[in-house]
């Protein structure tokens, strides 16, 4: 192969590759999660085991949930730092147990995390211990 033929080959490469790259990049930028700036309020709800359930009414300017999260104290700062729930409200899940803390956005299973997840104005953030990695 002479190496005209190579370069136009690797240029040919990269140009899709970095095609690929912007493409990709413009629809995250378009699908991400919107926000909304502002006071919402909204309820967190904490739901264990044995299916006794406390609600929170939060009222934040926050924009994401883990920033609610944080006003009201209910998530310690090292879950909010790695953002990933491990204790709610004074209870910790135990691993050992298999113990998860499960979250839901108006009775749906979220697509998102804590840090990454948009709060809306009179939604409900329900937090359930489970046990059992398969539920």
């Amino acid at each position: 192969m002479s190496k005209t033929k190579s370069n136009r080959i690797l240029i040919i490469a990269v140009s899709v590759l970095l095609l690929f790259l912007i493409v990709f990049t413009s629809l995250y930028f378009f699908m991400k999660p919107k926000t909304s700036k502002g006071g919402k309020n909204i309820v967190i709800a904490v739901t264990l085991l044995d299916m006794s359930a406390k609600e929170y009414p939060v009222s934040t300017d926050a924009e994401f949930l883990a920033g609610a999260l944080a006003e009201s104290k209910l998530v310690p700062e090292s879950d909010l730092a790695m953002g990933f729930v491990t204790t709610i409200d004074g209870i910790t899940a135990d691993s050992a147990l298999e113990q998860w803390w499960m979250m839901t956005v108006n009775g749906e299973f979220s697509d998102y995390g804590i840090n990454d997840l948009p709060i809306e104005d009179g939604s409900r953030y329900e937090f359930t211990l489970t046990e059992g990695w398969d539920w």
